[in-house]
């Protein structure tokens, strides 16, 4: 790489020169993820996204804001198994452990 003439390299230049003196590396195979997590998975959070952001307004309308919170909140928590919310508790737990509370 030629510096301008009266000019300094500047940061940008240092980088690109860096990376083209470096040896090419390997790239290693995708990770492949199956019919289950490749496609009903995301398809199916997809799904349930829209379901959700269609239904709010009218849970919002009907039961009101607080109402709807907790209604989202105990789906949220319905749908999580307990695994997930013993893992999300003691999480909680310790991060209220370390602030000091």
């Amino acid at each position: 790489m030629t510096e301008r003439a009266g000019q300094e390299r500047t940061d940008l230049d240092r980088i690109v020169a860096a990376a083209a003196a470096r040896p090419e590396q390997k790239t290693k195979d995708p990770v492949k993820l199956g019919t289950f997590k490749g496609v009903f998975v995301p398809t199916t959070q997809n799904i349930m996204g829209i379901i959700l952001f269609v239904r709010v307004p009218f849970i919002v309308g009907e039961a009101g804001v607080v109402e709807a919170l907790g209604i989202v909140w105990l789906s949220c928590l319905t749908a999580a198994g307990p695994r997930e919310r013993r893992d999300a508790f003691q999480t909680f737990k310790t991060s209220w452990r370390a602030a000091g509370r």
